[in-house]
């Protein structure tokens, strides 16, 4: 979730880019969970 905080910093100016990591991230979630479980 820390990635998203950097990303989200600014909620009004950064919606596409924390949309767009929280959809990485979930995209490596689905591919690599036992990594996602790790951190």
């Amino acid at each position: 979730m820390n990635g998203l905080a950097i990303a989200g910093g600014t909620e009004s100016g950064n919606l596409m880019t924390q949309f767009f990591f929280i959809t990485l991230q979930k995209i490596i979630e689905a591919k690599n969970p036992i990594i996602m479980a790790v951190k």
